[in-house]
C-alpha cells in the first residue's frame, strides 16, 4: 500500500514527479561512482621483495584506508611478489601483486574483493579426416589420433577415417602408428570439413612396441631383453628359411651345429637362446628348445620351420624373465613371437611371390685319397704282404684297374642337382564392417641326394569383423601339411668310406650286393655296395604330418582407458612315419630260405590342443608429461591330449608288394603298440607398468600355474619378474645433443621349465598281451611316480642398455645376463631289473652366463642412398653346480663305453660346463716309436691309454659368435650380404680320428692319413705311423682344435620398382631379386662336413609382384 502510495502519481504531475525521481537515481550512481573512482586513485608507494600476497594487502590498507576481503585458502598457493612502485595508484599496485596468480579483485565501496579468476572452458571442436601412407597412396587403419597432453582421442577405422571431438583449447593433432614417423598437426588446418594426413614410413617401426603374445607394451617402458624383426628384415636375410632369417638376426639365439646333417631338407635344426639350462643326459632332442607362439597359439618347432616366410608380419624374441615371466613354467628357454600379416586395405589386392631355387653338393671338406693314393696307402699299410703270396693277384688286378685310369668317384653316385621352388599368394579386402584375408602356399624341396624331398602345402584363412567402434572379432584359420621323403640312398657316409679304384658295378653292369677287397674269396675287408638297395629295390622311408589351427580373438575396447582382448584356440595335428625295408635288400641276402624277408613300420599319432585366454588392459595418463600407469590381468587355460601308435609288419614276398597288408607277420616278440596322455594347464597372471615423465619405468609380472604334469605335492608354482629403466635421454638436464636414446634396463625373475612327458609323475603301467593270462592282458610299470616332482626354477637377471646416436644413425643395445637354474630335471638310468624303463627327478643345478650386443649403423644416408651395416654377436657360458650321486655314476658307464667311438662321450661333472670335451691329454707322437704319449692324471708320462685319465680339456662353446650385415640401397636397387663368425671354441675333429689316424685301411681314407702320418725314427709328425692299425678309438687331446670361423652365408640384389610405374601391365609393386647362399668359409680347422648328408651350396631368384 505504501508503495502504491508512493508511486501513485496524479497525472498532472507525473512529469515532474519522473523527472524528480531520475535525476536522485542519477546522483546516487554517480556519487558511488566517484567514490569508488577515489578509492582506486588512492596512491600508494611501496617497495618489497618476495613478500607474501598477504602482507602487501595489509601494506596497502594501511596507506589508504581501503579493506581486502578474501579466503586465506584462496592465498595459500599464490607466489611471493616483488613491486618497488612510488605514489602509484591502487589499481596499477594490483595489477602487478595480481600478475600470473590466477586472481581478480572489485570494489565496492571502500572494500576490494579477492576472488579466483573463473577458467572460461572453450566449447569442444570436432575434427574428423582420413589418414593415408604418403608413399603408397593407401589408406592406414588404426591410426592414433589424439590431441597434444590428452591421452584419450580415438584411432582411423578400415578405411583410414577419422572423427574425434577436442577441446577448443588445443593447440595441436597427434597422428601416430607402428612403422610410421608421428604426426604433429596444427589445429588450425582443420577448418575444413574433412582433412587427408599423410604418415611418412620409418626404419625403427617396429622399435616403438613390443609383443609378447598377451599384449603389447611400448618399448620406452619395456625393462625386458627383446629383439623385435619386420618381415622386410626377414625376407632381406632369406627368402625362404625363417631359421636363418631369425638366427642372423638375434643376438644370442644360435641353431646346434650339427655338420653330419648338411643341408638335409628334412632334417629341423634345434634352436637355442642365451644357452643350455637342461641337461640332455641321455641324448635328448629339444630339451632347450624355446616355446614357439604363432598368432598367440603355442605351436612347434616344425610349424614354425616349415612356415611361410611372406606370412610373416613380426618377429619377438623374448629373452630375460622380465618379457617371459607370463608364460610361466614354459619360459625359461626364451619365447619366439611370430604375428602373421593383417589385412589392412579395404580394396582388392593380391601379392605373389614365386622363388625358384638350385643347388649343388658342396664337397670341398672331403680330402680323400685318388686311386692311386689309395692303393700305395694299402701295399704301406702291410695289406698285401703274405708268406705264400695269396694277396699278390688282387694287388696285380687293382694296380692294373689304377694304370688305366680307374678312378671311381663314389661320392658323385647319390648326388643330384636340384630344382626347388616356393609359391605363395594372398589375397585380400573388404567392405564396410568386414575384411578378409586368404593366402596359400606351395613349396617343393629337394636335396642334392638323389629321390629326397619336402613338400609343404598352406592355407590360410583371415576374417575381421568390426561390430562397432568399441568391439571387433578376428577369425584365423590355418592349415598346414608337409610330406616328406628320405633319400633311398643312405647315408652319404657309405660312399665316401668306397676304395676309388673299384667299380660301381661287375663285368655284367650289374650293382654286386658285396664288394670284396680281396679277390681270392677272403672275406676280410668285405663292405655292402651302397648302390645296391637303391637301384634294386623300392625301400623307402616316408613321413606326412598334419596340422589344423582355429583362432578366435577378439578387442572391446569399454573406454579410452580401458580394453579387454581374448582368443579361443583349437588345434589338431597328426603325422605318420613309414619305413618299409625290400625283402630283396642287402639285409636279406643272407636270410635262410623260409624266414621272413622285409619290413614295414608305422608309426604316428595325433593330438588336440583347446586353449584360450582373457585379457584386461588399463592405461591411464597423468597430465600431459609421459606419466602412464598401465595395468593388466588375466587368465588362460590350455588342455592337451595326444595319441600315439605303432606296428610292425615282417614276410613280404615281392618287392613291389610294399604295403604293410602284405606283411605276413609281426616279428618276434612284436605287436602294435599305443598309448596316449593327456595334460592340462592354468594360469592366472598379472602386469603393472608404470612410467614417470617417460623418464623412470617399473614393470612388474606375476603369474601362477598349475599344471597336471606336476606332481601332486607341487601341481601350482608361482613366477615372477621386476624390472626397472631410466630413460637418461629425457631428463631436462641432459643436453647432449648427438645422444638421441639412452636407456638403462635392469630386471630380475624367476621362470620355469617342464621338459618331460605328461605321465612322468605317476607311475605308468604297460598293458603287453606277452604277460596274457585266460585271455585277460598283463600290465607291468614303466615309469616310477614321483609325487614330488617338481618344475626347474631358472632365476634370471639382466642388465642392459639401448643407445641411439647422431640423429639416429648409430643404434647400440647391449645386454649382460646371468641364469641359475636349480632343480633340474636329469633322466635316471635304472638297471633293467627293477622293470623301469624311465624315471626323472630334480637332481641338479647350473649356473649360465653372457653377454650380447648388437650394434648397426647407417654409413650413408643420402636422398637416393642409404648403407646400413649391423653386427651382432655374443657369449655364452655354464657350469654344473650340482649333480646327484645317480649322474656321477651315469658318468662313468658312459665314459666307460665310449672307447671306440668317434667321438668321447658327453659327461657331466661338478665345476664344469655342460659342453666340455673331455679327453686324455696329450704330449705328442714319439719320433723314435711313432706312438703316441699320454699323460694320466697324476702328471706321468705313459703309452698305455686309460679312459680314467679323461679331462676337460677344451669347451666348444665360442668365446664370441655372432653375424654381420650389410644392406646397401641405391634408388630401386638393394645389395644384401650376411655373414656369420664363431671364435674361440673348440671342437673334437673327429675327422683327424676316424679318417687320418684310427683308419680302416681297406677304406678310402683322407689324403693326410697317406701323406702326414710318422713313417720312420727321427719323423717329427702330428699323427701316428702307418702301421698304428686298431679298431679301438682313443680320445686324444690332439683332436682338440680351436675353431675360429668366418662364414659368408647370402649375397641377395633386389630391385623395388616405383609403385605405379607398372601400372599399365597391373602390376601395383613389383620386387625381383638373385641370391647366392653358402658361398665361403674361411675356418681353422679343416674336419668334414655334411658326413650323413652333403652342404650345399644354391642360388635362387624372387619374383614378387602385387595386383
Amino acid at each position: 500500500m505504501k508503495l502504491r502510495k508512493l508511486l501513485n502519481f496524479s497525472s498532472r504531475s507525473n512529469s515532474y514527479k519522473l523527472k524528480t525521481v531520475a535525476f536522485l537515481v542519477c546522483s546516487m550512481f554517480f556519487i558511488w561512482n566517484a567514490s569508488a573512482q577515489n578509492s582506486l586513485e588512492k596512491k600508494v608507494t611501496l617497495s618489497v621483495e618476495k613478500e607474501l600476497l598477504k602482507n602487501v594487502f595489509q601494506t596497502i590498507k594501511e596507506q589508504t584506508g581501503v579493506y581486502f576481503v578474501y579466503n586465506d585458502d584462496l592465498l595459500s598457493g599464490t607466489k611471493p611478489v616483488t613491486i618497488n612502485v612510488k605514489n602509484e595508484s591502487i589499481k596499477d599496485v594490483l595489477e602487478l601483486a595480481l600478475l600470473d596468480q590466477a586472481l581478480v579483485y572489485k570494489f565496492e565501496d571502500d572494500y576490494v574483493i579477492i576472488s579466483k579468476e573463473e577458467q572460461q572452458q572453450p566449447d569442444k571442436i570436432t575434427i574428423k579426416g582420413t589418414v593415408l601412407d604418403r608413399e603408397t597412396n593407401e589408406v592406414i587403419p588404426g591410426v592414433n589420433v589424439y590431441a597434444s597432453g590428452t591421452f584419450g582421442g580415438g584411432i582411423s577405422d578400415f578405411d583410414g577415417n577419422f572423427e574425434i571431438s577436442v577441446s577448443g583449447s588445443a593447440k595441436t593433432i597427434i597422428f601416430s602408428f607402428i612403422g610410421y614417423e608421428a604426426k604433429e598437426v596444427d589445429i588450425s588446418e582443420f577448418t575444413k570439413k574433412s582433412v587427408t594426413i599423410y604418415l611418412e614410413t620409418k626404419d625403427e617401426g617396429l622399435e616403438e612396441v613390443v609383443v609378447n603374445g598377451f599384449f603389447e607394451q611400448s618399448k620406452s617402458s619395456n625393462t625386458g631383453s627383446v629383439t623385435s624383426i619386420k618381415s622386410e628384415d626377414l625376407l632381406e636375410v632369406s627368402n625362404t628359411n625363417v631359421f636363418d632369417a631369425l638366427v642372423t638376426l638375434t643376438p644370442g639365439m644360435y641353431m646346434v651345429e650339427q655338420p653330419a646333417m648338411g643341408s638335409n631338407p628334412n632334417h629341423i635344426p634345434d634352436l637355442v637362446i642365451r644357452g643350455t639350462t637342461s641337461l640332455a643326459t641321455e641324448g635328448e632332442q629339444g630339451l632347450n628348445a624355446p616355446l614357439i607362439v604363432i598368432d598367440g597359439v603355442e605351436a612347434t618347432m616344425q610349424m614354425l620351420y616349415d612356415m611361410d616366410i611372406n606370412d610373416i608380419e613380426r618377429a619377438d624374441i623374448l629373452k630375460d624373465a622380465s618379457a617371459t615371466a607370463l608364460y610361466g613354467e614354459r619360459a625359461a628357454n626364451g619365447v619366439i613371437v611370430i604375428q602373421r600379416k593383417k589385412v589392412t586395405a579395404k580394396e582388392v589386392r593380391a601379392r605373389y611371390n614365386f622363388v625358384p631355387k638350385m643347388q649343388f653338393a658342396d664337397l670341398t671338406s672331403f680330402d680323400f685319397t685318388n686311386a692311386a693314393e689309395k692303393l700305395e696307402f694299402e701295399r704301406l699299410a702291410g695289406l698285401y704282404e703274405s708268406s705264400d703270396g695269396r694277396y699278390d693277384q688282387t694287388y696285380l688286378n687293382k694296380l692294373q684297374t689304377v694304370r688305366k685310369g680307374g678312378d671311381y668317384d663314389w661320392m658323385a653316385q647319390p648326388i643330384r642337382n636340384a630344382y626347388s621352388f616356393n609359391h605363395s599368394l594372398a589375397v585380400s579386402g573388404g567392405g564396410e564392417k568386414m575384411y578378409y584375408g586368404i593366402n596359400g602356399n606351395f613349396s617343393q624341396g629337394y636335396g642334392v641326394m638323389k629321390g629326397d624331398h619336402r613338400y609343404n602345402y598352406g592355407l590360410g584363412f583371415n576374417f575381421n569383423y568390426r561390430l562397432n567402434d568399441k568391439l571387433s572379432l578376428i577369425w584365423r584359420t590355418n592349415i598346414m601339411q608337409t610330406n616328406s621323403k628320405d633319400s633311398p640312398y643312405g647315408n652319404f657316409s657309405n660312399y665316401v668310406q668306397m676304395n676309388p679304384y673299384t667299380p660301381f658295378t661287375n663285368a655284367n653292369d650289374e650293382y654286386e650286393p658285396y664288394i670284396y677287397f680281396y679277390d681270392n674269396g677272403e672275406t676280410r675287408g668285405e663292405m655292402i655296395n651302397p648302390l645296391y638297395d637303391p637301384k634294386n629295390t623300392s625301400s623307402f622311408s616316408q613321413s606326412k604330418s598334419k596340422s589344423i589351427q582355429n583362432n578366435l580373438s577378439g578387442r572391446w575396447t569399454v573406454n579410452d582407458n580401458f580394453f579387454v582382448t581374448g582368443n579361443i584356440n583349437y588345434t589338431v595335428s597328426d603325422s605318420r612315419f613309414d619305413d618299409f625295408i625290400s625283402p630283396n635288400s642287402v639285409d636279406y641276402i643272407d636270410i635262410a630260405y623260409g624266414e621272413p624277408k622285409g619290413r614295414y613300420s608305422i608309426s604316428g599319432g595325433d593330438s588336440n590342443n583347446l586353449g584360450g585366454q582373457i585379457v584386461g588392459n588399463y592405461n591411464f595418463r597423468f597430465g600431459s608429461q609421459g606419466t602412464i600407469l598401465s595395468v593388466r590381468g588375466g587368465a588362460n587355460l590350455n588342455s592337451k591330449s595326444t595319441r600315439g601308435y605303432g606296428v610292425v609288419g615282417v614276410g613280404f614276398a615281392k618287392d613291389r608288394l610294399n604295403d604293410i597288408g602284405f606283411a605276413s607277420e609281426y616279428p618276434e616278440g612284436g605287436q602294435p603298440v599305443g598309448e596316449d596322455s593327456q595334460e592340462v594347464t592354468i594360469g592366472w597372471f598379472g602386469n603393472v607398468n608404470y612410467s614417470f615423465r617417460n623418464r623412470y619405468f617399473l614393470d612388474v609380472n606375476y603369474r601362477v600355474s598349475g599344471s597336471s604334469q606336476f606332481g601332486e605335492n607341487n601341481r601350482y608354482a608361482p613366477f615372477w619378474s621386476l624390472g626397472g629403466g631410466y630413460n637418461i635421454h629425457n631428463e631436462n638436464w641432459f643436453r647432449v645433443s648427438w645422444v638421441n636414446l639412452l636407456r638403462l634396463r635392469v630386471s630380475m625373475g624367476v621362470t620355469g621349465s617342464v621338459n618331460f612327458p605328461s605321465y612322468m609323475s605317476l607311475t605308468t603301467y604297460e598293458y603287453n598281451n606277452r604277460y596274457s593270462y585266460h585271455y585277460n592282458l598283463g600290465a607291468l610299470p614303466i615309469t616310477l611316480g614321483n609325487p614330488d616332482l617338481t618344475w626347474q626354477t631358472t632365476y634370471d637377471y639382466n642388465v642392459g642398455m639401448n643407445a641411439s646416436l647422431f640423429k639416429n644413425r648409430l643404434d647400440l643395445q647391449f645386454n649382460y645376463y646371468q641364469q641359475h637354474t636349480k632343480d633340474m630335471l636329469i633322466a635316471l638310468s635304472l638297471p633293467p631289473s627293477n622293470g623301469i624303463r624311465n624315471a626323472r627327478a630334480n637332481l641338479g643345478e647350473m649356473m649360465n652366463w653372457g653377454y650380447e650386443y648388437s650394434l648397426s649403423g647407417v654409413v650413408i644416408k643420402k636422398k637416393d642412398i642409404n648403407w646400413r651395416l649391423t653386427v651382432n654377436g655374443g657369449y655364452n657360458g655354464n657350469t654344473i653346480t650340482k649333480l646327484s650321486d645317480a649322474l656321477r655314476s651315469q658318468n662313468e658307464s658312459a665314459n666307460a663305453g665310449s672307447s671306440g667311438s668317434d667321438s668321447p662321450a658327453v659327461l657331466f661333472n661338478e665345476g664344469e660346463s655342460s659342453t666340455a670335451i673331455y679327453t686324455v691329454m696329450s704330449a705328442g707322437i714319439d719320433p723314435a716309436t711313432g706312438k703316441e704319449i699320454f699323460i694320466t692324471r697324476n702328471g706321468d708320462y705313459t703309452f698305455d691309454y686309460n679312459p680314467q685319465d679323461k679331462v676337460a680339456y677344451g669347451d666348444s662353446n665360442p668365446l664370441l659368435r655372432g653375424a654381420l650385415n650389410s644392406n646397401f640401397k641405391f634408388k630401386g636397387f638393394t645389395l644384401m650380404m650376411s655373414t656369420s663368425y664363431t671364435f674361440g671354441g673348440e671342437i673334437y675333429n673327429g675327422t683327424l680320428a676316424s679318417k687320418v689316424e684310427y683308419v680302416d685301411p681297406m677304406q678310402n681314407v683322407d689324403r693326410r692319413a697317406y701323406s702326414e702320418r710318422w713313417k720312420q725314427p727321427g719323423d717329427i709328425t702330428a699323427f701316428r705311423g702307418i702301421p698304428e692299425f686298431n679298431n679301438i678309438k682313443y680320445h686324444s687331446s690332439r683332436y682338440v682344435q680351436t675353431k675360429n670361423e668366418i662364414y659368408l652365408s647370402r649375397i641377395n640384389v633386389a630391385y623395388d620398382f616405383k609403385p605405379g610405374s607398372l601400372s599399365k601391365i597391373g602390376f601395383k609393386k613389383l620386387r625381383v631379386g638373385f641370391g647366392l647362399n653358402d658361398i665361403a668359409r674361411l675356418s681353422t680347422v679343416k674336419f668334414e662336413r655334411g658326413t650323413s648328408y652333403p652342404f650345399a651350396r644354391s642360388f635362387d631368384f624372387t619374383f614378387s609382384p602385387t595386383f
